[in-house]
């Protein structure tokens, strides 16, 4: 038997239950690559199919509750639906996403939608394909839906990851739209308590500018959804607002960033100016900024062979970069990053990166890996998403 998904609608509300079986309850413990989980069911350590390849370093933490379905397939078990954030799932299953924004556009749940002749799955356009192809009369709505599990106390953000095909979705609508068809975009964001919708110009900023260009042509829409439990989408859809002026203001190449980095062994180290400072075996946090051409500066400290100018370049001759987090903004925020990291590190270099500030330092040191760091994640998209809100 397959994925069974049921639909009970009480008025303008809608409860959605997918089900295979019983739902079981895991444990996460690691992610082998972008489409398996290993979850602990009891004193079982099971493999499960994770069909999502977004980052989903907020929601996959260690020791958070995954949602399991079992799978009458060869290979993997199990299928990873949904991981438990502030005591709500959050659907993890993109496979799932277009049966409930069909479902929500059939009971008239969206109000552009309210009324068609026809709806279509898998809209054929020369070499494009969208979700939906709706006709009203004459018109024709070529429906284009994206499934948010990022989000922070207030707002939500896609894409977690970069995505090409995304900014071109949103070019070819756009097109389309100038031919004199009716063009949208459909979020659907698994929390019912954001309240503004954002495209993630932090991590992709070509499809946040695509996304600003677009938004003259084309509909875009985001919802908020909740699910219990039981994996039932409850009553309430709420319309999230997208702030474009915002967007318009935050969306350029500067700001801030964060580079974690590795250090395998204890090390005395000559870092210019600042002379020898000891730096142990951990992990390392590192505020920078860039006023312009931020991609490029975080590029550059990629590189293994570049003239030593800042601090942070000596220390990269011997540790190893592993990953970078830009912060977009206008806005001068590197001292209140850095003060929001001192409050969780376990150390910190005096006198690193702020010579031109009144900052104790801008490297960070922490024993354990800060990527699975709860403390670190909130306030990554704290410094993402709800500053702009505070």
């Amino acid at each position: 038997m397959g994925l069974i998904v049921s639909f009970t609608v009480k008025e303008k509300a809608v409860a959605i239950t997918i089900f295979h079986g019983d739902i079981i309850e895991g444990t996460f413990i690691n992610r082998p690559n972008r489409f398996v989980v290993q979850c602990q069911i009891g004193e079982d350590l099971v493999s499960a199919y994770l069909p999502n390849p977004g980052r989903l370093i907020e929601l996959l933490l260690p020791d958070v509750k995954v949602l399991l379905l079992k799978r009458n397939q060869a290979g993997l078990r199990y299928k990873a639906v949904a991981v438990i954030k502030c005591g709500r799932p959050v659907l993890l299953d993109t496979h799932t996403n277009n049966l409930v924004a069909r479902n929500l556009i059939e009971r008239g749940l969206i109000n552009e939608f309210s009324t068609y002749d026809s709806l279509r799955s898998e809209a054929r356009v020369g070499g494009s394909r969208f979700d939906f192809l709706l006709t009203k009369g004459k018109e024709q709505h070529y429906i284009e839906v994206k499934s948010c599990t990022l989000f922070g106390k207030k707002v939500a953000m896609f894409p977690d990851a970069p995505t090409e095909r995304g900014r071109r979705h949103l070019l070819e609508l756009s097109q389309l739209s100038q031919k004199g068809n009716k063009c949208h975009v459909l979020i659907l964001v698994h929390s019912p308590e954001v309240r503004y919708f954002l495209p993630d110009y932090h991590t992709d900023i070509s499809f946040a500018r695509e996304f600003l260009s677009a938004c003259d042509k084309v509909q875009i829409r985001a919802f908020g959804l909740s699910w219990t439990e039981n994996l039932e989408l409850s009553e309430t859809v709420q319309r999230l607002m997208i702030p474009v002026e915002l967007l318009a203001k935050e969306a350029h190449d500067r700001g801030c960033y964060m580079v974690v980095i590795e250090m395998k062994d204890s090390k005395v180290l000559t870092i210019g100016s600042l002379g020898k400072e000891r730096f142990y075996k951990g992990y390392y946090v590192y505020v920078g900024s860039a006023m312009k051409n931020l991609t490029s500066r975080i590029e550059r400290h990629k590189r293994r062979t570049k003239n030593r100018f800042w601090h942070i370049d000596y220390l990269l001759d011997d540790a190893q970069y592993i990953q970078a987090f830009a912060l977009r903004t206008g806005d001068r925020i590197e001292c209140l990053i850095a003060q929001r990291l001192r409050d969780i590190c376990d150390w910190y270099i005096k006198g690193f990166g702020s010579s031109d500030c009144q900052c104790p330092s801008h490297l960070f040191g922490f024993y354990n890996y800060p990527m699975i760091d709860k403390r670190f994640i909130d306030n990554l998209l704290w410094l993402r998403m709800d500053r702009l809100f505070a």
